[in-house]
C-alpha cells in the first residue's frame, strides 16, 4: 500500500535529520536521503528540490503542531501561557534536536533556512500568530500589551532566543528552568507595567523585535504584502532587475499586485491565481521523452501545491490555483491534435488526484463551454476575444464564473519584468528561465535534478528511466 503524502514526508524528513547528526548538514547529499528513507529518488524530487526545503518543511510542520498545541492550552495567566507554550516548542523539537543543534549557524545566518531570511518569512508569520494566540487568550494581558506595542514580536524573540539555548545546551531539565525564569520575568514585568514607561528600553526592544520577526498585529495591507513577497520568492525575472526587485522588497513590485491581494483577505477568501499553462507535451523529441506527464509535471504542480501551502501559513484560508490548459487554442500552431490534449489533460488531473493536490484545479477549454464541440468553442474564443473590451465587458457582467476567473491573480510560466502585471512563476529548477516541463525532461543527480533538453541530458550520458510503462526522467547525470 502506497504511504500517504504525510507519512512519506515525515519518513523522509526523519531519515534526512539523521543523516544530519551523522555527516553533518553541509555533506549530507539527497540521494544518501533517499536511499536512507527507503524512497526513490524521484519521489523524493517530487517533494522537496532540496536539502534546504527540507528543513524549512520542519520548521512549517513544527510550528503547525505548536499552533494546535497552543490552541489546546487552559492556562490563563500570561506567563504561564509564555511557559507552557515554549515548553511545548521545546518538546515539539526534541526529535530533531540534534539534527538543528547541528545547523545553528545555518539558522543564524544562511539565507534559504537562517530565522530571518525570506525564505523562512512564512514560518516566522505562522510562529507569530500562534504567541498572538497566546497572548490573546491570557486574561491579564491586557495592561502590559497597551505599554508594549510589539509584545507579540517581543515574546516571539524571546522564544527563539530559548530555543537556540535549548539547542546549545541539549539538557531539558535546565531549559525548563530557564523557560521557567523567563517566564517569572514576564510575570514582574506585567505586575510593574506601570513603571515600563520609565524604561524605553523595553519598547525599543520591542520596536527592534517588530523589525525583526515582522508586524505583532498584521493588517489587511500587511498580510497582502507577505503573501506578495512569499509568492515573490518563486518568481522568474527577465533580468536586468534591482536589487530591491530580486529580494521581493521591491515597493512598486509589490504596489502592482496587493490591492488584488486585498480584495481577497478582505473577504477571507483563499487567493485566487490564475496560471495560463499544461497545454501539452511539445512534439520535439529533442525536447521531450514522451507525449504524456512526465515527472517534470509532477514537480511542478507540487511546487503550485507548495506555494498554497506558504501562503496558509500566512492566511488561514491559504491559496488557490486554476490551471488553465490553453493546448486548444494554440493546438494548430504547436502541431499537436486534439486527442493528445485530451490525454495529457486527463493525466494531469490524475496527477493533481493521486498526491492530493488538494488547491489546484484543472480548466480546459471544454469545462468553459461544455455545450459547445471542440471546434465550435475554439472559433467561439477567437471569434469573442478579438472582440472590443466593450463585448468583454459584457461577458464579465454576464457571468459570475468567468469573472472569479477574470479577478484572479495572473500568473505565468514565463519570465516576466519585475514591474509587470502578470508574475512570472517559477515551477521547477531549470537550464532555461523559458524552459517548462512540457517543453524539457528532469534529469536527476547525486543531489539535485534540473529541467533541461532530453538532448542535453542524452550527451551528457543520462539513462533514461521509466515508471509505469512510460518515459518518466533521466538519470544520472554525468559531472
Amino acid at each position: 500500500m502506497k504511504p500517504s503524502t504525510h507519512i512519506l514526508q515525515y519518513q523522509i524528513i526523519q531519515a534526512a535529520a539523521q543523516l544530519f547528526v551523522k555527516q553533518g548538514f553541509e555533506s549530507v547529499t539527497m540521494a544518501e536521503i533517499a536511499a536512507s528513507a527507503k524512497v526513490e529518488e524521484e519521489a523524493l524530487y517530487v517533494l522537496y528540490g532540496s536539502k534546504f526545503d527540507i528543513v524549512l518543511e520542519l520548521y512549517q510542520r513544527i510550528n503547525a503542531d505548536w499552533r494546535l498545541a497552543v490552541d489546546e492550552m487552559h492556562e490563563t495567566k500570561l506567563h504561564e501561557r509564555f511557559e507552557r507554550a515554549v515548553m511545548l516548542k521545546l518538546d515539539l523539537m526534541s526529535p530533531f534536536a540534534d539534527a538543528l543543534a547541528g545547523m545553528v549557524g545555518y539558522l543564524l545566518r544562511d539565507q534559504q533556512v537562517g530565522i530571518g531570511s525570506g525564505h523562512t518569512r512564512h514560518i516566522r508569520a505562522q510562529a507569530m500568530a500562534t504567541m498572538r494566540l497566546v497572548i490573546d487568550g491570557a486574561e491579564d494581558a491586557g495592561r502590559l500589551r497597551k505599554k508594549i506595542a510589539q509584545l507579540p514580536a517581543a515574546l516571539y524573540l524571546i522564544h527563539w532566543t530559548l530555543m537556540l539555548l535549548h539547542l546549545q545546551g541539549g539538557n531539558r531539565e535546565e531549559s525548563q528552568a530557564t523557560v521557567a525564569m523567563a517566564a517569572k520575568m514576564l510575570q514582574k514585568a506585567r505586575n510593574a507595567s506601570f513603571l515600563l514607561p520609565l524604561f524605553p528600553f523595553f519598547q525599543d526592544l520591542g520596536q527592534w523585535a517588530e523589525r525583526f520577526v515582522g508586524q505583532s498585529d498584521p493588517s489587511t495591507e500587511v498580510v497582502a504584502k507577505a503573501i506578495v513577497q512569499q509568492v515573490f520568492l518563486h518568481r522568474k525575472l527577465i533580468l536586468p532587475a534591482g536589487e530591491a526587485c530580486l529580494s521581493g522588497e521591491c515597493v512598486r513590485c509589490q504596489d502592482l499586485h496587493v490591492s488584488k491581494i486585498e480584495v481577497f483577505v478582505t473577504a477571507n477568501e483563499p487567493i485566487h491565481f490564475v496560471l495560463p499553462a499544461f497545454p501539452a507535451k511539445s512534439p520535439n523529441s529533442r525536447k521531450t521523452i514522451g507525449k504524456l506527464p512526465d515527472l517534470g509535471e509532477t514537480i511542478a504542480l507540487q511546487t503550485l501545491q507548495g506555494l498554497c501551502d506558504e501562503i496558509q501559513a500566512i492566511y488561514q484560508p491559504g491559496a488557490r490555483v486554476t490551471i488553465c490548459s490553453d493546448g486548444r487554442i494554440f493546438s494548430d500552431l504547436v502541431e499537436v491534435g486534439d486527442d493528445e490534449i485530451t490525454t495529457y489533460v486527463a493525466e494531469i488531473r490524475k496527477i493533481v488526484a493521486s498526491h492530493g493536490f488538494k488547491s489546484i484545479e484543472i480548466m480546459n477549454l471544454e469545462d468553459l463551454l461544455p455545450e459547445m464541440s471542440i471546434d465550435a468553442g475554439r472559433e467561439w474564443v477567437l471569434t469573442r476575444f478579438s472582440e472590443s473590451i466593450d463585448a468583454l465587458s459584457d461577458r464579465l457582467k454576464s457571468s459570475p464564473s468567468f469573472l472569479k476567473l477574470f479577478n484572479g491573480i495572473r500568473l505565468s510560466i514565463h519570465p516576466y519584468d519585475a514591474h509587470a502585471d502578470k508574475i512570472g512563476i517559477r515551477l521547477t529548477k531549470a537550464t532555461d528561465d523559458w524552459l517548462t516541463p512540457w517543453h524539457g525532461a528532469i534529469a536527476l543527480g547525486s543531489d539535485g535534478y534540473v529541467l533541461m533538453k532530453a538532448a542535453d541530458a542524452v550527451a551528457k550520458g543520462a539513462r533514461l528511466v521509466e515508471r509505469e510503462g512510460r518515459p518518466s526522467h533521466f538519470t544520472p547525470i554525468s559531472p
